[in-house]
């Protein structure tokens, strides 16, 4: 993509299509025009091997879309499509911090979004993270279209690698197990497998997608993970679904069936158990941990996690039928400075430092920040899980 541009006229390509670091979180104008930014690019060449297609043959094609990962940056008019007084505030629900782990507050911290609250500024973050969604919809649809009345005939997935908090509970980024990070889209269309509108309540993820383009094709496997045209008539009603982030001493863990979540941070020693039957709008519904009429559903999702993770080889979480416990890391947080990350990057880097040294004297200054001074709370945490 970055060639393509810079064939185009382009003189820098950024990376995401935005200034990161101490801006990673600041809505900005795209440097393209509409039909040269990565979300057209990719319909493009979508688009492209749509038409070129052998039309006698089956075909897999999968377009990733970067959007809306930040920095938060679309081309106009979409950068204004939507306006931060149109834009409800984020969900902080009462006692809400007592949810938040340590990687919660860590990547507040090196998002640069841990040392107070623009309330205004938060609503601009969430409309400018609308409109990154508006222009990919609008690029996914183009390529629809372009399947024409083949459409009907093609298994289409919708889905995303992880949500985003945009201040939800008081955090940023992803690298937990609350709904905004983890309940991601999942959407399929095959008329001849999946009937129109239906919602299904059981929970999947993404490790299910393979099994369900096999099963399109025609191919048995023992992969991991079900076909979700089985789970969307009710064949697996009862599953429940594991997520891990990280290991050892950061470990985060979950389980999650239609009625239950379960949730340890080894980091903080801490468990949570979310009752999520209730509205969909609250988001990751009622914490019963504390609830003595919840203790039995406590200890048997625990345990159910235990049997999942011992299953596969997990001896860095679970020892003796009970979470391993690892000393607390302290990465210096007290320090309002330590750790915020520093995302330059290494070319664009160079070309400012080079344009800074051809100021006058007196204003000329190092700028760059290189190696484990730029990522530095990234990379404690990496030491602790060797």
């Amino acid at each position: 993509y970055a060639a393509d541009m810079k064939a185009r006229g382009y003189e820098h390509v950024l990376e995401d299509g935005g200034l990161r670091s101490v801006y990673y979180y600041l809505p900005q104008p795209s440097q393209f025009k509409p039909e040269d930014h990565q979300s057209s690019w990719v319909a493009d060449r979508s688009v492209e091997f749509l038409k070129n297609r052998d039309p006698d043959r089956p075909f897999f094609l999968w377009s990733s879309w970067v959007k809306p990962h930040p920095p938060f940056e679309s081309p106009v008019p979409w950068s204004k499509l939507y306006r931060p007084e149109e834009v409800g505030s984020p969900y902080r629900p009462e006692g809400g911090e007592d949810l938040l782990t340590f990687w919660n507050r860590v990547q507040n911290r090196y998002k640069w979004r841990d040392n107070g609250c623009d309330e205004n500024l938060v609503r601009t973050i969430r409309a400018a993270y609308m409109a990154c969604i508006s222009f990919v919809d609008y690029n996914m649809g183009r390529v629809l279209e372009e399947l024409g009345d083949e459409l009907d005939n093609t298994l289409v997935i919708l889905t995303a690698d992880h949500g985003e908090m945009l201040g939800d509970y008081g955090s940023f980024g992803k690298r937990c197990m609350l709904d905004p990070a983890v309940r991601i889209p999942m959407l399929v269309r095959w008329p001849k497998n999946f009937a129109a509108q239906q919602r299904c309540e059981t929970p999947v993820s993404l490790l299910d997608i393979w099994p369900t383009v096999l099963a399109a094709a025609g191919v048995e496997t023992d992969a991991y993970g079900s076909d979700l045209a089985e789970i969307a008539a009710g064949k697996e009603a009862e599953r429940g679904v594991l997520s891990q982030f990280q290991q050892k001493h950061l470990g985060l863990y979950m389980l999650t069936n239609r009625r239950f979540k379960y949730v340890y941070s080894a980091a903080d020693r801490k468990e949570w158990l979310f009752d999520i039957s209730g509205p969909a709008m609250n988001l990751d519904g009622r914490d019963v941990t504390s609830d003595p009429g919840f203790f039995q559903t406590l200890e048997k999702m625990r345990t159910q996690l235990f049997q999942a993770l011992e299953k596969e080889g997990a001896s860095d979480a679970v020892e003796n039928g009970a979470w391993k416990e690892y000393d607390l890391p302290d990465f210096g947080m007290s320090d309002l400075d330590h750790g915020l990350i520093c995302q330059d990057d290494p070319e664009e880097g160079a070309l400012l430092q080079a344009r800074i040294n051809e100021l006058p004297e007196g204003y000329r200054r190092s700028v760059s920040k290189t190696g484990r001074a730029a990522v530095e709370l990234i990379l404690d945490t990496i030491e602790l899980t060797k």
